[in-house]
């Protein structure tokens, strides 16, 4: 809120703000159904919308006792060293918290998932340039890949930086039902 010079102020108007910009604070609104897995040494990983660079949370300063009711979350929050001032005071990130908990399954590029009308799907080589898509289900993230529960085999190739085409491909009407064919 701006002020006119020589206007007056209210007691407690805020006036202006100092911020060391070396040390900053990650909000995080974990899910309320994920809750019971945060613990006061979950570390959290997180990137800033439009950057390709991953950042790590240092120690978590505080957890809320409750959850929002409207957001269904609750709020975690975790410092952050930022010595050269990358990491951009107010903007928004996704963040990964850390559980501890061990997950079982393949590992695979996130460049080969696709949304599927909020499915998490692949498509996989099935032979010389036949695809077939997969529905997946997922059980977390650690940088640029996934963790695959369920809907691969080891050994199966996955396509990674083309997806979006195959995908296209397989909408067409001239492509048999189980894949696609060049």
């Amino acid at each position: 809120m701006g002020h006119v010079t020589g206007a007056r102020v209210a007691s407690g108007d805020e006036l202006f703000s100092i911020v060391d910009p070396s040390v900053v604070w990650l909000s995080v609104n974990v899910p309320g159904t994920r809750v019971g897995e945060v613990r006061s040494g979950s570390g959290a990983g997180f990137r800033l919308e439009g950057s390709p660079l991953s950042y790590r949370a240092g120690r978590m300063i505080s957890r809320a006792s409750m959850l929002d009711s409207a957001t269904r979350t609750m709020l975690v929050v975790y410092e952050v060293a930022n010595p050269d001032g990358g990491v951009t005071i107010g903007a928004n990130a996704r963040a990964a918290v850390q559980t501890g908990r061990r997950v079982t399954g393949m590992v695979i590029p996130a460049s080969a998932v696709l949304d599927e009308d909020g499915r998490p799907i692949a498509y996989v080589q099935v032979e010389g340039e036949l695809f077939e898509k997969r529905e997946l289900r997922l059980g977390g993230r650690e940088g640029d890949r996934l963790i695959v529960l369920a809907g691969l085999k080891p050994g199966e190739r996955v396509v990674t930086g083309a997806a979006y085409q195959v995908r296209l491909a397989s909408l067409s009407t001239s492509v048999p039902a189980e894949g696609h064919e060049h």
